[in-house]
């Protein structure tokens, strides 16, 4: 009695507080393998695929493994068909474009996927590379996605490499879109005025810390947070958060003299309010773990389910469309899988 006493007297606190009471943790499901989709590609050795809440479902995306020629590659689209949180994307439209989308010769790599609303219409991003080294950004405001425009991202003196990921600004105005320059080993950081996307502007964060593969984004409490695999032989898993409109990011190291190891890049959900970070371990089992924050000051709890994916998941905040949870969609000896966390 005094516990249930003690804990309503806590809940009631942080509700006051505008904090959570506790780290929520999630019992994710039994993997579900999709064999209509068993050709998953992306960076060599962590394939990987982007997801995103659309028109009312999940969408997918990622470069194919087959019938690529040379580093030019099929990019795979498809969705649920606007069925809230179904994974049945066999149900929903399903775009295999050729090397070529939209005229664009898609490299290897994989894209990243992000939805906003944009002057009051619902809109997709797609933000991809070409063989050629370009970056790009793509919309459709299509439920089907039969029709994209395209965007060219960044500055001829940036080398972007690996995937890339993004973020949308907790007003809804600005698009980010994070990717390691090749050279340096930093992280880039471009920012994409949401209606007019030729109002962009890229920066290398020089006085960052160097990476390998591209950085997980997603904003938290305001800030924006970067997760990335350490530069080098360590593999420990770090974040830089900060102001992008000022790009004044300082380190953050939860876990703490390197108890984290990854050797891909993490992906992060903001989800009720809570900071949750996907990656996989830096070990030949490959696990699938997650880490979340309550208050940007460290790790609440660690989960493990037990099974092991190439590269990031992607990750989907499933209140999006009327669900509850976190889904996540990876890829595994490149067949597509996916979980969701309750």
């Amino acid at each position: 009695m005094k516990n249930s006493v003690l804990c309503r007297l806590i809940a009631s606190v942080s509700l006051l507080l505008g904090v959570p009471a506790f780290a929520q943790t999630l019992t994710w499901s039994t993997p579900q393998s999709h064999v209509f989709f068993p050709d998953v590609g992306g960076t060599s050795g962590r394939n990987s695929v982007a997801a995103a809440a659309y028109q009312g479902g999940i969408w997918i995306a990622y470069t194919s493994t087959s019938s690529c020629t040379g580093s030019d590659c099929p990019i795979v689209i498809a969705n649920n068909g606007g069925a809230g949180a179904s994974t049945a994307f066999n149900g929903g439209t399903r775009v295999n474009t050729s090397f070529f989308f939209q005229g664009y010769a898609i490299s290897s790599d994989n894209p990243a996927l992000l939805s906003a609303t944009v002057n009051g219409v619902p809109t997709l991003f797609l933000a991809f590379h070409t063989s050629q080294g370009g970056e790009y950004l793509a919309t459709t405001t299509t439920v089907d996605g039969s029709s994209w425009n395209v965007y060219v991202i960044g500055v001829p003196t940036i080398s972007p490499v690996y995937s890339p990921s993004m973020a949308l600004s907790p007003d809804g105005s600005t698009i980010y879109i994070g990717y390691m320059d090749a050279s340096s080993t930093k992280p880039i950081l471009c920012s994409v005025n949401a209606a007019d996307r030729n109002s962009q502007s890229c920066q290398i964060l020089s006085g960052l810390r160097g990476m390998n593969f591209n950085p997980g984004l997603a904003f938290f409490q305001n800030q924006l947070y970067m997760g990335f695999e350490d530069r080098g032989d360590s593999h420990c898993l770090y974040f830089d958060r900060g102001d992008p409109t000022t790009n004044s990011f300082s380190l953050w190291n939860p876990t703490n003299n390197c108890p984290e190891q990854t050797s891909s890049a993490p992906s992060l959900v903001n989800h009720n309010g809570l900071l949750y970070t996907a990656f996989r371990t830096n070990d030949s089992s490959q696990k699938f773990t997650v880490r979340v924050t309550t208050n940007g000051i460290d790790f609440a709890f660690r989960q493990q389910p037990g099974w092991s994916i190439d590269g990031p998941p992607g990750l989907v905040d499933l209140n999006l469309v009327g669900g509850s949870g976190i889904l996540a969609v990876y890829s595994r000896s490149n067949l597509l899988y996916t979980s969701i966390g309750q």
